[in-house]
């Protein structure tokens, strides 16, 4: 057994860490001994036949005899510097390790020492080491491991990086090994101490553990409400925002499936403040199928927010009102919260009273084939109030459990909160089954022609080129209609099915189309909706009531019913697209994104949401906005009008959520009149006492494209033709709309249909 006296023996293994550590302290040592003595002029032999090649070890043997046997020293020594001193190549290494007093004892060194270590002031005699080329010393593929002092940033300049980097990694979702590995790399090899080695570190990821409710067939973490929203407000004070004194946010609950292997999913409870486009989550559930008891899953959500009702949320002393306005769901997530019957049931319609048919499947055989489902045909039926439904008025509605949803008390009037989403209802609902209709029902009565729609695709398909940068996905060919998402379904509605539908379907089906083209639009437009309320209402109950006679009794399911109830929620809670679900399921989609692996996947969501509360708290939830104009890409090549020819050109205009160029397809607008005008945008110019004009062409014809159920003109929708080759200027306060711009048919024939896009508005 080794003597326990002995404690400094020398290890029989030393990290590559901890061995390059005790290299730059040596040498750092060696080198200020020089720099703080008086040395004698000139460099010995000994020294100059070692200035130009690699130090071997009998060099550094030489090295180490000539410092302490021969030492001189030169009067004129230069001030240290910050200059790299590369050390790290294989002979150096070895070099290194004999540059050293024979007194020296390396076991007496460990990594804190030799990071802090200071040089000995015993001698004041060394060499000038000003004059040796130290690149000979060293690998020209390392890095300054020496002068440390030197690249050690500041606290401010290190913090910057950090959290750069932390957002970059949250924003980019990059796994947490390549980070891992990038750290190292980083911290090891580019000496960037203020940097951690692992990803957690860096993250501020939570430790210990969370806390989770069973709510059986799975888990639930309370996130919280007040929380969130006191991180919310603290960022409209750093921002420089001002703090709201009411807070009213609409709330949503969906179930997402994590594989399509297992019946593993997430159940969040998610919402967003209205008058702002941050989502935040309350809460989440996790577990094989969706929580059995509503009232279990939903009871920390309404107990923090009935408090919060109560009591207000104080923050930076000031007390704010918090109210829940409304719940937007799809169908089958609504009468699981509010423990009704299902959508699909004789009872099922949750604003009126109305009571489904059964329709039987229609066979196209002589075989006998059995099914069908409950339709939803009257359109008269007597409204729901929140007092019949509390009341439990048609008992046939409600479950038949007879169990009370803690849902009720979240709402002062149930009927009036609990919206039909638009999303739902009306682009992957009553839309698409449309389109489905058109290009796939076995009758041949209704389903296209396959010539007509091998046309329809390649037109669509071509389009692409004219649709504008505000929506995220273009068109794609028919075959894909399973596939198509909610966003390319309502651009297809509200854009491009008046045009490409045109050519290829019936009179009768084409005018039945424009009745639910036209009610949308007016029911979406936030500065018209309300004084259109009504009239949209008559054209959506007049597209239900025809249905039947065109694609028959089964067509009239629960989301062509709902329809006949938009209007409704419009005029309580604004235009469509401030209650439709569409942010909400692009949290739920960002949040399935955010898993790496399998297991455990409620702890990796709780400890990644919290990241990203830390470090992109807004920039994760909220699109890019531009706080009035900003003109960018300066140029002098034109075209411009003499009378401002002094003003200073821009070939991008960004606003809002948007921009307009002066390329397709983002260069077409609507400048007001009267007549409106729709003008192709050439030039931006800025003249010097701030104005901004628009230089563009306009088209000379103009009208209307379609006349039935109103003419399109009242809708900002034209046919034009004619672009006119004189360049006029308009200001930018006339500007009312950003349009997009479809050719009628391709190729092209100068013929266009131009169409304002909806709230886009430039001014």
């Amino acid at each position: 057994m080794a003597d326990p006296g002995d404690r400094k023996t020398k290890k029989s293994f030393v990290s590559q860490r901890q061995m390059r550590n005790r290299i730059n302290a040596r040498l750092e040592d060696y080198v200020r001994d020089f720099s703080d003595s008086n040395l004698q002029e000139g460099i010995p032999s000994e020294m100059q036949q070692i200035v130009h090649k690699p130090p071997t070890n009998a060099a550094a043997e030489q090295l180490v005899t000539a410092y302490y046997v021969n030492p001189i020293s030169p009067n004129n020594l230069p001030a240290p510097s910050c200059e790299p001193v590369r050390n790290e190549s294989s002979d150096s290494e070895q070099a290194h390790e004999q540059i050293v007093p024979e007194s020296y004892d390396e076991n007496s060194f460990d990594d804190e020492e030799s990071q802090t270590i200071e040089s000995s002031d015993d001698s004041d005699d060394c060499y000038d080491y000003s004059e040796i080329d130290w690149s000979l010393y060293s690998s020209d593929d390392d890095d300054d491991v020496n002068n440390l002092a030197c690249l050690v940033p500041t606290g401010d300049f290190g913090s910057s990086v950090r959290n750069s980097l932390a957002e970059w990694v949250v924003t980019s979702r990059v796994s947490r090994v390549h980070v891992n590995s990038l750290l190292k790399i980083l911290k090891n090899k580019a000496l960037l101490d203020y940097l951690p080695l692992d990803t957690r570190t860096l993250l501020k990821t939570s430790r210990g553990k969370l806390e989770f409710i069973d709510v059986p067939p799975g888990k639930y973490h309370h996130v919280g409400i007040e929380s969130v929203l006191v991180a919310f407000l603290s960022h409209l004070k750093r921002t420089g925002r001002p703090i709201p004194g009411e807070i009213v946010i609409f709330f949503n609950v969906d179930g997402i499936p994590l594989t399509n292997s297992s019946a593993s999913e997430f159940w969040p409870i998610i919402f967003r403040v209205i008058g702002f486009d941050f989502v935040f989550v309350a809460g989440i559930y996790h577990g094989r199928g969706k929580p059995k008891d509503v009232n279990q899953f939903l009871a920390p959500f309404r107990d923090e927010y009935i408090r919060l009702k109560i009591n207000g949320l104080n923050f930076d002393g000031k007390n704010i009102s918090v109210s829940i306005k409304g719940m937007s769901c799809d169908a089958p997530a609504t009468t699981f919260l509010m423990n009704i019957a299902s959508h699909n049931a004789y009872y099922g319609c949750r604003k009126c009273i109305s009571k489904g048919v059964w329709v039987a499947n229609i066979s196209t055989s002589l075989e006998t084939k059995r099914g069908g489902r409950v339709t939803h045909p009257d359109v008269n039926a007597s409204l729901r109030t929140d007092h019949s439904f509390r009341q439990r008025s048609q008992i046939q509605h409600h479950n038949k459990n007879g169990v009370r949803s803690v849902a009720e008390d979240l709402f002062e009037d149930i009927l009036k909160a609990v919206v039909i989403d638009p999303m739902h209802c009306v682009n992957i609902g009553v839309y698409k089954k449309m389109l489905g209709i058109w290009f796939n029902d076995p009758f041949d009565k209704i389903r296209l022609k396959k010539d007509d729609i091998l046309d329809i695709s390649v037109f669509r398909v071509g389009l692409s080129k004219f649709v504008t940068s505000d929506f995220a996905r273009k068109p794609r060919a028919v075959e894909d209609l399973p596939r198509w998402k909610a966003t390319e379904l309502k651009l297809d509605q509200n854009y491009l099915g008046p045009v490409v539908y045109k050519k290829y379907l019936s009179s009768t089906s084409y005018d039945h189309f424009m009745l639910l083209h036209v009610a949308i639009r007016l029911l979406t437009n936030r500065d018209s909706c309300g004084r259109d309320a009504n009239y949209a209402n008559d054209l959506l109950r007049l597209f239900v009531s025809n249905s039947a006679n065109i694609y028959g009794e089964k067509f009239i399911s629960h989301n062509v019913h709902s329809l006949i109830h938009l209007s409704q929620d419009v005029m309580i809670h604004g235009c469509l697209d401030d209650f439709a679900a569409f942010c909400f399921e692009n949290k739920l989609q960002t949040m399935k994104n955010m898993l790496k692996k399998s297991g455990r996947p409620l702890q990796q969501i709780v400890r990644r949401l919290d990241e990203e509360a830390r470090h992109t708290f807004m920039n994760q939830n909220s699109r890019r906005f531009v706080e009035g104009f900003k003109l960018e890409k300066s140029h002098t090549s034109g075209p411009i009008i003499p009378a401002l020819i002094s003003g200073k050109q821009f070939k991008l205009l960004l606003f809002k959520y948007s921009k307009l160029s002066v390329a397709i397809p983002d260069n077409c607008v609507l400048i007001n009149g009267p007549p409106k005008m729709i003008v192709l945008i050439d030039n931006f110019v800025k003249m010097t006492d701030g104005k901004i004009y628009v230089v563009g062409k306009k088209f000379e014809q103009q009208g209307d494209f379609f006349t039935y159920p109103l003419s399109s003109s009242c809708l900002d929708e034209f046919l034009v033709s004619g672009l006119s080759l004189t360049s006029e200027s308009f200001l930018l306060s006339s500007v009312l709309s950003k349009c997009i711009l479809l050719p009628t048919s391709l190729p092209e024939t100068g013929s266009f249909f131009a169409s304002a896009i909806i709230n886009m508005n430039v001014n």
